[in-house]
């Protein structure tokens, strides 16, 4: 598809002219595109190593993006929920740092379905829902906002 050839074509620049701010996110979207073929592994060497170049530049306006690609989408294959969880929840809180309250919200929604299944309390879960909730108003999310509201709705039931 096209979005295959993007990325491998971000992930080929990236090569061949040394590296920028994208390049983190180019490589952490290649990680996603090769785990479809069970190469968990070295994907998450790939993956890792995004992070860490992430991290020794100091290249904080894509911290949200890059820790959704790795955390929600590999990273939890490998390393333990809790951790991936406080990662998207870092990454959230990056996002609205840096003016992308957008995907900070879905690092926000990654981090409370792994937090359901890792058994994190529910009461506390549903008051952190709660907050968040009555932090959508400002940012005016309705996906999130539907999905914090079904979210709600489940944790209450267990």
């Amino acid at each position: 598809t096209n979005v295959n050839w993007i990325v491998c074509k971000a992930v080929q620049l990236c090569l061949r002219n040394g590296m920028c701010n994208y390049a983190p996110l180019s490589l952490l979207n290649f990680t996603v595109l090769a785990l479809k073929h069970d190469n968990i592994p070295c994907v998450f060497r790939i993956g890792k190593e995004a992070i860490s170049l992430l991290e020794r530049c100091n290249i904080t306006d894509r911290i949200s993006d890059c820790y959704y690609s790795f955390y929600a989408g590999v990273a939890f294959h490998v390393e333990p929920f809790q951790l991936s969880a406080d990662k998207l929840v870092q990454a959230f809180s990056s996002g609205l740092s840096n003016g992308n309250p957008n995907v900070g919200m879905y690092c926000l929604m990654q981090a409370n379905y792994i937090y359901t299944f890792c058994g994190k309390n529910l009461r506390l879960l549903l008051v952190e829902i709660d907050y968040y909730l009555h932090l959508l108003k400002s940012y005016k999310n309705e996906v999130a906002k539907k999905y914090f509201l079904s979210t709600r709705e489940t944790v209450s039931m267990l």
